[in-house]
């Protein structure tokens, strides 16, 4: 429902053209959406975030445009406060505005990676089979000469 969620939010440069141009892209199929609200939702729900310190969780809409034979993925609306329908930006606001709303949603895309990505990824997953290789060792059911035996002596 893209004219809902336009005016559930506090605003946007024009409402009107940007329903419109959100409407249309998603009529050709170009329209992509990405919400960060699943991953990123419950750190600014529950309030995580150090006091003086700010954390945005967007919801941005990319469009795919044809520009001199070339397909591209572009942000056509960035609402930085998506769980709180905070305002829209679109390119039509002025330059800095755009550019910063930009650079707060590639921060929220730092952060989901980071945290979603790098460290589950990395350091869970390494977890759950050092803990397991420990255990293996303590037991005695690894060889001196295994790999895990080896990685595991520093610690």
């Amino acid at each position: 429902d893209l004219e809902g969620a336009i005016a559930r939010s506090a605003g946007a440069h024009d409402k009107d053209v940007l329903a419109a141009t959100l409407t249309t892209a998603l009529a050709r199929g170009a329209l992509f959406v990405c919400d960060y609200r699943p991953v990123l939702g419950g750190v600014a729900r529950e309030r995580y975030v150090r006091a003086g310190q700010h954390f945005t969780v967007p919801l941005v809409y990319f469009a795919v445009e044809a520009a001199s034979g070339h397909a591209r993925l572009m942000p056509v609306a960035i609402q930085l406060d998506a769980p709180g329908d905070g305002y829209v930006f679109t390119p039509a606001d002025d330059e800095n505005s755009w550019l910063l709303a930009k650079l707060w949603a590639a921060s929220a895309d730092a952060q989901s990676w980071f945290s979603g990505t790098h460290i589950f990824r990395t350091h869970s997953v390494g977890a759950i089979f050092g803990i397991a290789a420990l255990h293996l060792i303590q037991k005695g059911r690894l060889s001196a000469g295994h790999p895990m035996v080896t990685l595991m002596v520093p610690h």
